[in-house]
């Protein structure tokens, strides 16, 4: 998550959108009186929503500054999801809370035993403390009081082209690059982003429990499996 006085912009970092990677593209360019949120930092959270940003950064700035995020397709979000998790690198990595590196830690040990597969992964979350529930996006990400909040959502879908949109109304020169799908490789190896293969790890089930759980994004997007 950016906030940046510079540019005069706000950037809500949603999971498993190339948040990280749009990031480390605009952190070049920064002030250095702006706030790059990629841990918990000055009481917010990398993932932080529109809301407690808001609150935090006040009316006036909230007000005049471009505020912008990232949507994905949610079927694609939840299997990218299940991909970093299954990630070793995932595991090991030394960031988070103490409670977060430990369980990242525990789940290492477990998993690389033996990894679940997508639909054993999917259908223990929101069952106790070491299965984490699937993340709820768009219920605090997007939106201020029932209210879309943001002034462009550029989508997944078209990540540079809409990052081009982006960088083109708050003046900046940046190139987003080639994304690096080096994560959804480790499970796909013949992954090509032009092609939707996530559609060949659901079945009817685990297809309804997605659109159940993210029907507000689906109908808010457009989004069909």
């Amino acid at each position: 998550m950016i906030i940046s006085h510079k540019y005069r912009f706000i950037f809500i970092h949603g999971p498993k959108t190339a948040g990280t990677t749009i990031t480390d593209r605009l952190q070049a360019v920064c002030g250095d009186e702006d706030l790059l949120v990629q841990q918990r930092q000055s009481g917010l959270r990398k993932h932080e929503g529109a809301a407690r940003v808001r609150e935090f950064v006040g009316e006036a700035v909230w007000r005049n500054y471009f505020k912008f995020t990232f949507e994905r397709n949610p079927w694609d979000k939840v299997f990218s999801l299940y991909c970093m998790q299954m990630d070793p690198d995932h595991w090991r990595r030394d960031e988070g809370s103490q409670w977060t590196r430990a369980r990242s830690a525990l789940r290492g040990m477990i998993y690389e035993r033996r990894k679940p597969t997508f639909r054993q992964w999917l259908l223990r979350k929101n069952r106790g403390f070491f299965h984490t529930p699937l993340p709820v996006y768009l219920g605090y990400l997007y939106f201020t009081e029932g209210v879309l909040a943001m002034d462009f959502i550029g989508r997944f879908e078209s990540l540079h082209q809409d990052f081009a949109k982006i960088t083109e109304r708050i003046g900046i020169d940046v190139d987003l690059g080639s994304a690096d799908h080096a994560v959804r490789r480790k499970i796909e190896p013949d992954f090509d982003p032009r092609i939707p293969s996530y559609r060949r790890h659901y079945d009817d089930d685990l297809r309804e429990m997605v659109s159940d759980y993210y029907r507000r994004e689906i109908e808010t997007f457009g989004y069909e499996f």
